[in-house]
């Protein structure tokens, strides 16, 4: 199907089902100003809840498990909390997923209703991956050049969580990945460019909130510039006032103008701003209240980033943390893994208002704040779709993951196309071409529509596999003139540079499905192409763009240091190509 007519067909097929009234569309209007009524009811709700059912409304937690068990059923019921968010350890399936939402919700009657949370950005975070519609990489979307796509994206995503029962996801990643060697964020990011950033991000919101999921943006103030993991440590970045404004609040500034419903803060610190360098911005008042609240105008919900991670705990601890982050300007705490530390944070929390550390006033604007967006967004009286409809919806899902495809296709992106090598030949470059690649999509697609001899090596090697595996593709690529290596992270391309090393007269073209960045250590090849996920539908699509079955369109959204700038990208004229290898 043509770009423009797929996009007509599925922008149609989701207004028809948002026509139908499955989902409550709230309208993604900017936060500010306060519908009466809505106060009103407010003021009713919290009238009625006792200081412990207060505190549960500012915690996301989560827990193990992928059915209704005890100890889920303790914390609703002990905790009362306002969110719970769902990861992989949750999640075996679609059909499994909205069963156990359901399952919980029925455990949580009489208490308010929750957020339904996950984490489903795309790429290598994505809980769900059957039956929906997954984003092959933020990046890859920012390499459409087409921020059409990634309205129909958040679209056809929100339609399809909502359906399952979920209405908050904890995305999409606004970071502005101006460091390359980010270890963290990489292809989560839309690109290097913060307008561009901004409007990826910004039209992915609005698609996602029109079906009236919650759209929760991070890493605020941003975590693009950063070269550590906030999982392990707490990065530090040098950004004073000027540079975040310039740069990495552009796209949170945008979506806010747009009407976002939430941010997650990070746990970087910014000393250039706050003045202390061992202060993460999620505890900083002059990051959350004086610029997010103050400066951007953001009424939302300020959602902290996991307090178990070690950018916090290894100066924090997760009830410090929590009463910080509050008095910071936060609403909720998010805290996921251990039943110790939710017991931990709740306490502190009570601990502090009871002391007047919280005022009631301060927790009250906190407990407002998630009841309004609650209410805006339809969760206090949502009645979710039975299960007989939701795999319904799910077995007719073809639409939502042809989009996926197609975003695959027009992202990938050609850097080197040395004397035409690419497309392949058809047939006569099959019995000198050999491809390398991790089983998958891929290896797949190459032996069965390209007719090309394969060897798979590991996704995660070790040191005495890779040394088995490198001799034996020394002398299976000792009998090729062309060989073809998929790379997607640094166990691949350690393997090729040692086969590049071994093989210094053979013809390479590497498939790069990871971070784009890894291209400085494999230059001297005679093609390369970028997918920026392993995810299926990239590798379908990367596969057939060597084969000549769809063209490179793709451009940059990052700069390669020393190699290309942003923008850059190739494509091929097939009969060219051809004509030009046949005339040499």
């Amino acid at each position: 199907m043509k770009y423009w007519a797929f996009l007509n067909h599925l922008y149609f097929s989701i207004a028809a089902v948002l026509f139908l009234g499955h989902f409550t569309a709230a309208k993604a209007a900017p936060t500010a100003g306060y519908d009466p009524a809505i106060e009103a009811r407010i003021d009713k709700i919290i009238a009625t809840m006792d200081l412990e059912a207060k505190i549960g409304q500012l915690l996301m937690v989560s827990f193990g498990g992928k059915e209704m068990a005890p100890h889920i059923e303790e914390i609703l019921h002990s905790k009362k909390p306002g969110a719970v968010a769902l990861f992989s350890r949750n999640i075996e399936s679609a059909h499994q997923a909205a069963a156990f939402i359901r399952a919980i919700n029925k455990a949580n009657q009489g208490n308010i209703p929750l957020f339904m949370s996950l984490d489903q950005e795309g790429g290598n975070v994505a809980r769900i991956t059957d039956h929906v519609m997954v984003v092959p990489s933020n990046m890859a979307l920012g390499a459409t050049t087409s921020p059409t796509m990634a309205y129909m994206a958040g679209l056809a995503q929100g339609i399809d969580l909502k359906t399952i029962g979920f209405n908050m996801n904890l995305a999409p990643v606004l970071d502005v990945n101006s460091n390359y060697l980010n270890p963290v964020i990489g292809t989560r990011s839309f690109g290097e460019d913060p307008q561009k950033v901004a409007e990826f991000g910004t039209w992915f919101v609005r698609g996602q909130q029109e079906t009236g999921l919650i759209s929760v943006a991070k890493h605020f103030p941003g975590h693009g510039d950063t070269n550590e993991d906030s999982h392990q440590n707490m990065p530090v970045i040098r950004a004073d006032k000027t540079r975040l404004n310039q740069v990495e609040l552009v796209p949170f500034k945008a979506a806010i103008e747009a009407g976002l419903d939430a941010i997650v803060t990070a746990h970087i610190a910014v000393p250039e701003v706050t003045g202390d360098p061992t202060l993460p911005s999620t505890l900083s008042h002059k990051i959350l209240t004086q610029i997010l609240r103050e400066e951007l105008g953001f009424d939302g919900v300020i959602i902290s980033d996991g307090l178990e991670m070690q950018g916090i705990l290894n100066s924090y601890g997760c009830g410090q943390a929590a009463v910080q982050t509050i008095l910071a300007g936060g609403d909720m705490a998010m805290i996921l893994w251990y039943p110790e530390n939710k017991v931990e944070v709740f306490n502190a929390l009570k601990e502090a208002v009871e002391n007047g550390t919280i005022t009631m006033a301060r927790l009250e604007e906190s407990v407002r704040r998630i009841l309004r967006l609650k209410i805006k967004r339809g969760i206090m009286d949502e009645t979710p779709l039975p299960l007989i409809e939701v795999d319904k919806h799910l077995a007719e899902n073809s639409l939502h993951r042809q989009m996926a495809q197609e975003i695959a296709y027009k992202s990938i992106t050609m850097l080197k196309n040395q004397h035409n090598i690419l497309p392949l030949a058809p047939n006569s470059a099959a019995p000198r071409t050999l491809v390398v690649a991790p089983n998958g999509t891929f290896l797949n697609t190459m032996s069965e529509k390209g007719n090309l001899a394969t060897m798979a090596i590991p996704l995660i090697g070790n040191r005495g596999k890779n040394k088995g595996y490198l001799e034996r593709l020394v002398a299976q690529g000792n009998k090729a003139k062309v060989i073809i290596f998929a790379i997607i992270n640094n166990h691949q391309l350690n393997l090729l540079t040692q086969v590049m090393s071994r093989l210094p007269d053979k013809k390479f073209i590497v498939v790069n499905m990871g971070s784009p960045y890894l291209f400085s250590r494999t230059s001297k090849v005679s093609a390369y192409i970028l997918s920026y996920s392993s995810r299926e539908e990239a590798q379908r699509a990367a596969a057939e763009t060597v084969l000549g079955l769809s063209k490179p369109s793709g451009k940059l959204p990052v700069s390669i240091p020393g190699h290309f700038k942003i923008g850059y990208g190739l494509t091929y004229n097939k009969e060219e190509a051809f004509a030009a290898r046949q005339g040499k």
